[in-house]
């Protein structure tokens, strides 16, 4: 069942001379298995938006549901959104703050009625997920430590919960560029196995290498939303852009200048390698 928002409003310190819209009449529907790009300049609402799916912030207006329920409404299980519904936050690592990995993991079943050995077989599972070897690293502080070895370890702290929806806030910020590959691999893995993902990023390549769908912000509204490369596409024709675009249309739209013949809309590394070769093979037999 899907995760909907219907006519949406928020704005901070409503009434004030200081006031400042950051959601107006968003609707948007994420069905379950999709894999979700946000994007939009800075203040254009991403944050609270993702905050407002998440239960986080309720809206001044509008209505949040969840399978069919709204969970804003009195009576609303917290507990059903919290297992359905994961937040990682940018960097999630600052919110580690247990004894040891184990226990930061765990955290999130504390009153989830789980034997303490089904806890322990969560745990273990989560962070194997994330790439973690639960017998080398479960008895040692988080603080301790790498930076893409915190933020892989808060991931599987919201991975125990097994919650249907993930929410990402910026999460390959901050890391090299294996750490970045390694976690939307991960992120992308969640996906093929049936986690809905719902990622924002300012990083137009990642979104183009594994969002199926694309969100564009700008100034609480929601200007664009559709297949990530129609996105994309409909972007790169306009003059003034919301967002970055993928490096691959900036490098065919160069090629493209110096005669070599590619299609249009090619938004992936590989869509252009392959486009590359079958060009320069057309070249040769000519």
């Amino acid at each position: 069942m899907p995760l909907e928002l219907s006519y949406v409003n928020y704005t901070y310190l409503k009434g004030t001379p200081f006031e400042a819209v950051a959601l107006h009449d968003i609707t948007v529907k994420i069905e379950d298995g999709e894999f979700v790009g946000i994007m939009g300049s800075t203040g254009c609402g991403k944050s609270t938006l993702i905050q407002i799916l998440a239960g986080l912030l309720e809206p001044q207006s509008g209505s949040v549901m969840l399978d069919s329920k709204d969970i804003n409404a009195p009576g609303f299980r917290k507990e059903d959104l919290r297992s359905s519904v994961g937040v990682v936050f940018q960097f999630p690592e600052c919110q580690l703050f247990e004894t040891t990995v184990d226990r930061d993991v765990a955290f999130g079943l504390k009153h989830s009625g789980l034997s303490r050995q089904e806890v322990k077989n969560r745990v273990r599972e989560s962070l194997e997920l994330v790439g973690i070897s639960y017998e080398k690293m479960a008895g040692l502080s988080p603080l301790g430590l790498s930076g893409g070895e915190k933020r892989r370890v808060a991931i599987a702290g919201i991975l125990a919960v097994r919650p249907r929806f993930l929410i990402l806030d910026e999460p390959i910020v901050g890391l090299d560029p294996q750490g970045r590959e390694d976690l939307l691999a991960l992120i992308s893995k969640l996906n093929n196995e049936g986690t809905t993902i719902v990622m924002v990023s300012h990083n137009a390549d990642a979104i183009a290498e594994y969002c199926s769908r694309l969100i564009i912000l700008d100034n609480g509204s929601i200007v664009a939303d559709g297949p990530v490369r129609d996105v994309f596409y409909e972007i790169e024709k306009k003059s003034d852009s919301y967002v970055g675009l993928p490096q691959v249309m900036a490098i065919a739209r160069m090629l493209r200048s110096r005669g070599i013949k590619l299609p249009l809309g090619l938004i992936r590394y590989k869509e252009l390698l392959d486009s590359l070769k079958n060009s320069f093979s057309k070249a040769v037999k000519s």
